[in-house]
């Protein structure tokens, strides 16, 4: 005689879904459509579930009975299905279990193939390593006539000028061969700052230089430094295709200053400017949609600036919530690269006017100008630094966070507040 057997269904939840499991509690984000399920240890039926479905071994399918679907687990199923992020198959019609491939990071080249050689003898391969590289901010020079407060921090927390004691400048001869070791790379952007840029002596022969190269060049001036330079201009203009000009503003504003700063780029017929307005508080960001709507200016970015006396403006305009978190809507591929890579500063290079290079301006150098091959500084951030790969499950208290890999990755002011968890999500 042969036992009937009893009904059964396939549990399973879909591919583009992201499971985090943190400390007794649970979220599973559907990175499709934005929604978003919350399971806390009040509900240690369904998180022992979800352990199951998000272990190796069963990679988002399990098996259950019919009699084990019990009210609480009718209504997991059925949140599963409103939010389209899983459902159940019964058996019958498929008796063997699906493949339901669980998601998993598969970069372009994973870090553990940019060496070749056994353990004891890596080195960098170069034609792999170049495309690591993206962006170059080099810091032309310290010199500048202007005395900003923010002058000495900001440039920490975003691109911004910075007048320094040592007058150091870069060489040109150190540009033409940075150029030279990075030709045929993955390099897209260069950002060229100071000091006053127009106080830089080559500056000129340096943007005749840049003009004929296929990368985006960002001239950083502050307003008050605008003046009349018909030279640089001219250049400017010759590679205009390349060529961006982004003016920095900062309150308390010189109406004059900015006005005379305003009709010199209309004046020269520059189309592409953006203005950077530097932000402290609610009263600056109302004085800049007020110039902003005044001289009809549409390519603009506000940049928050920690003074360390605004943390709550911060709190109130910059720190992440949960309900924004969400709206953010971030993909599959940005979560599980957020978990090996910091992607905000990933393939940048920051080049102060001492030649010093830094992976990010907070962290400590890792070469000089002049002195370290470029690549060799690429692999060593890679496999050993504390900016490109530093992420949030690494660091307290986001790492015993359930949603660190839906958060944008560590920025600069994190590193400048002293504190990884600029949100309110578990306040």
């Amino acid at each position: 005689m042969t036992t009937k057997q009893q009904p059964s269904y396939w549990l399973f939840l879909h591919p583009y879904v992201y499971v985090s499991i943190k400390k007794g509690k649970t979220i599973l984000y559907n990175t499709l459509n934005g929604t978003l399920l919350e399971f806390d240890e009040t509900e240690k039926e369904i998180l022992k579930l979800l352990e199951k479905l998000n272990s190796d071994t069963h990679l988002y399918v399990v098996k259950i009975r019919k009699e084990e679907i019990n009210d609480n687990l009718a209504r997991f199923i059925e949140k599963l299905r409103e939010t389209y992020s899983g459902d159940i198959i019964d058996t019958s019609s498929r008796p063997h279990k699906p493949f339901q491939p669980k998601p998993i990071l598969n970069l372009h080249r994973t870090l553990d193939y940019l060496t070749e050689g056994g353990e004891k003898n890596k080195i960098p391969v170069n034609d792999q390593v170049k495309d690591y590289l993206n962006v170059i901010t080099i810091y032309l020079n310290g010199a500048c006539e202007q005395t900003c407060p923010m002058c000495q921090t900001a440039f920490k927390q975003f691109p911004c000028c910075r007048k320094t004691c040592h007058q150091g400048t870069i060489d040109i001869e150190d540009i033409r061969r940075l150029l030279a070791e990075t030709k045929g790379n993955s390099l897209k952007r260069l950002n060229i700052i100071g000091g006053n840029i127009f106080r830089y002596s080559h500056l000129i022969p340096l943007v005749m230089e840049l003009n004929p190269l296929a990368i985006t060049r960002v001239y950083h001036l502050h307003y008050l430094n605008l003046r009349d330079n018909p030279e640089f201009y001219k250049e400017f203009r010759a590679g205009a295709e390349k060529n961006r000009l982004n003016v920095t503003v900062h309150f308390p504003l010189n109406r004059d200053a900015f006005n005379a700063a305003f009709k010199q780029l209309q004046n020269e017929n520059l189309l592409k400017v953006k203005f950077a307005f530097v932000i402290q508080s609610i009263e600056d960001m109302t004085g800049a949609e007020e110039i902003i709507a005044a001289h009809n200016i549409r390519d603009f970015e506000f940049y928050p600036y920690y003074n360390g006396g605004n943390l709550a403006f911060f709190k109130d305009n910059v720190f992440i919530n949960r309900e924004a978190l969400v709206e953010t809507k971030p993909g599959m591929n940005d979560i599980l690269a957020r978990q090996l890579i910091n992607s905000q500063e990933f393939k940048k290079l920051t080049i102060l006017n001492t030649k010093e290079i830094f992976a990010n301006p907070n962290n400590p150098r890792i070469g000089r100008l002049g002195q370290d091959n470029i690549y060799n500084l690429i692999f060593r951030e890679l496999h050993k630094g504390k900016s490109w790969t530093k992420t949030r499950k690494n660091v307290t208290p986001c790492k015993s966070c359930v949603y660190n890999a839906l958060c944008p990755p560590i920025s600069s002011y994190e590193y400048v507040m002293g504190r990884y968890n600029l949100c309110t999500i578990n306040e």
